[in-house]
């Protein structure tokens, strides 16, 4: 117990003391790292478990791991929830492309890079010319691209670039981040428009925004991120959310609980985490969802769920509305 403590310590997993004491720290440790794994979140400690701990990889060199597949990454029935309000699902997806319903049913097309612009954000804007970035990010990488309107000649110029990384705190969590700044160019200095995102890699996804624009600024962080469940039966929902609720019902970095259906190809681990304030009149708390293909890809999706009426509700979700 004692190495297991100390190889889930170096590994990141594990914070408490080096006790050899089987304790819920302890437990939610194994089961965090076994997760990630790709194995059963038992939370029970092995010699077979010892032996694979004591191979792992440095956490940089996990993380480099991680980096190097990463980038947007969108799927049908994927929903996102911010704190504007706005829940914005994906109806579908091709090659760079990708297909949005908000929750009022207004539909659009878009770049699967969101630092594009679409006709939703500029509604008479088509891009005339564009160098995308590459993906995965690294600091220091640029883009730009040209937006001209259908009815004028009159364009304009944006220039892009990768500022720095950092961790970044939202309504959903703390993701370690890439700051992506785009800048109009053709503003005088000082008073340029700018655009900024903080993409996250571990969703694939951005989880703050903040346009800077003549008329004002406005931002927006993420929430939640909700798995698609294009498909499932009925059934497999309805154990999805109790499986939530039952991770809620435990006490904060209580014990992983696992989730699967005959009905559904993945299986998910959902996760409890701590309080969170989202100005609603109840108890909140973040959870996040860990989906397990067949062939142990994995995602994670975070989110926070308030509790309405003695039930756990997902906040920006279909069910807490």
């Amino acid at each position: 117990m004692r190495a297991a403590q100390d190889y889930l310590a170096r590994l990141g997993y594990y914070s408490g003391p080096i006790d050899g004491i089987n304790g819920p720290k302890t437990r939610t440790a194994v089961a965090s790292y076994q997760t990630d794994s790709g194995l059963p979140p038992d939370g029970k400690v092995s010699r077979d478990l010892i032996a694979r701990l004591a191979g792992a990889p440095s956490p940089g060199a996990q993380r480099d791991k991680v980096e190097r597949v990463a980038g947007p990454l969108y799927e049908p029935g994927d929903a996102y929830a911010y704190t504007d309000g706005q829940v914005e699902t994906v109806l579908s997806t091709s090659e760079s492309r990708v297909r949005w319903q908000d929750a009022k049913g207004q539909q659009w097309s878009a770049d699967s890079d969101f630092t594009v612009p679409t006709r939703r954000s500029d509604p008479d804007a088509d891009v005339a010319s564009l160098r995308p970035f590459t993906w995965p990010l690294r600091v220091g990488a640029t883009a730009s691209y040209t937006a001209k309107a259908a009815a004028s000649d009159h364009a304009d110029h944006w220039q892009c670039i990768v500022e720095s990384r950092e961790q970044t705190a939202v309504v959903a969590g703390t993701f370690d981040s890439y700051k992506i700044v785009c800048q109009r160019g053709d503003d005088p200095p000082g008073t340029a428009a700018s655009r900024t995102w903080y993409y996250a890699p571990a969703i694939g996804h951005y989880v703050r925004y903040v346009d800077n624009a003549a008329n004002g600024a406005r931002s927006r962080d993420l929430v939640a991120v909700f798995p698609g469940e294009l498909g499932w039966p009925p059934e497999a929902r309805t154990g999805l959310e109790w499986a939530v609720s039952h991770a809620l019902d435990a006490e904060p970095d209580g014990p992983a609980v696992p989730w699967q259906s005959s009905a559904v190809a993945a299986r998910f681990v959902i996760e409890s985490g701590s309080g969170v304030d989202v100005g609603h009149s109840g108890e909140c708390r973040r959870f996040r969802q860990t989906r397990i293909a067949a062939d142990t890809t994995k995602r994670v999706y975070p989110g926070v769920a308030c509790r309405v009426q003695n039930r756990w509700r997902p906040f920006g979700s279909a069910a807490e509305s």
